[in-house]
């Protein structure tokens, strides 16, 4: 979880007023957790004045991932697609955030999301991602990420849950596609400071499967395609984590 503080300060007879600005980074990659990218972030807290700019760096450890996205999320909203790079030196920023935010790319592994003069309304959570072409012929054959270019909306409905240890959870996710195109599901787990973990993933209404390390104590539900459920009975202090939901379209022979 990565966070920038940005300050406001209006002199005055009265005194000094500061107003906090709160932008929360998360990353995911939502097509090859599963086979070992690791995507991550050295910063984890930047205090920026507003009006001033910010650099967000993210990096992904596997040369067969050219593909490289950021997203911004709103409170209450879905994921937006801000900017995606086909592989190094390219940059393809979405049209209303093309006058603050720029992209670096210099290499596969690396980019950095640039922000100039902060304003209150940039307050939102930012995603990091990265994925592996669909012909793993390099860069050339990259697109852009249909999941969240083309409008799908995933929505988890509790943003956060304070639980008692013993005490059972249950994870709902809801995604608005009722094409049936993006039938693939999956819950990762992110604890502080660690690499983000597939934890389930389900293909289709009804299946779910369970990552090896998570199978004693998590169920998946899947009652339909729109829809799961991730469930932890007799909750422990271990299980606190961030734990995102991602969909996809399911690669079918693969």
């Amino acid at each position: 979880m990565f966070c920038i503080l940005g300050e406001e300060r209006t002199e005055g007879a009265v005194g000094t007023k500061t107003i906090w600005l709160l932008l929360l980074l998360a990353l995911i990659s939502p097509h090859n957790v599963c086979q070992g990218v690791l995507v991550k972030q050295e910063k984890r807290l930047v205090l920026v004045p507003l009006g001033q700019s910010a650099d967000i760096p993210c990096n992904q450890d596997q040369s067969t991932h050219f593909p490289m996205s950021w997203y911004q999320q709103n409170q209450g909203e879905g994921l937006k697609l801000m900017v995606y790079s086909s592989g190094a030196g390219d940059q393809n920023m979405e049209k209303e955030f093309g006058e603050r935010w720029s992209l670096n790319r210099s290499d596969v592994y690396n980019s950095v999301l640039t922000l100039k003069e902060a304003k209150m309304e940039d307050a939102a959570q930012y995603i990091c991602a990265s994925s592996i072409t669909d012909t793993d012929m390099g860069p050339a054959a990259a697109t852009k990420p249909s999941a969240l270019c083309q409008g799908i909306v995933v929505t988890q409905e509790k943003k956060q849950l304070t639980v008692n240890p013993g005490d059972s959870v249950a994870l709902p996710c809801h995604h608005d596609d009722k094409s049936g195109t993006y039938d693939t599901m999956l819950w990762y787990q992110q604890k502080s400071g660690g690499a983000l973990m597939v934890l389930a993933v389900s293909i289709g209404k009804n299946d779910s499967t369970i990552e090896e390390q998570f199978r004693d104590t998590w169920t998946m539900e899947r009652p339909d395609i729109e829809n799961s459920v991730l469930s932890r009975g007799n909750v422990a202090p271990q299980d606190s984590a961030m734990y995102y939901c991602a969909v996809r379209k399911h690669r079918h022979g693969g």
